[in-house]
């Protein structure tokens, strides 16, 4: 039992930090994809 609560503690943690890492990378993408919708309707590309 203790071993996986272990192995869950260590998941869990690897998963929160993956998320730090990927949140802005996401909202990064999306505001590129938001610029490039904002610069077609606008006739820029």
């Amino acid at each position: 039992m203790q071993l996986t609560n272990r192995a869950n503690a260590k998941s869990i943690a690897f998963n929160q930090s993956d998320w730090y890492f990927i949140q802005p990378t996401l909202s990064g993408i999306a505001g590129v994809i938001i610029g490039l919708v904002v610069a077609n309707f606008l006739g820029w590309v």
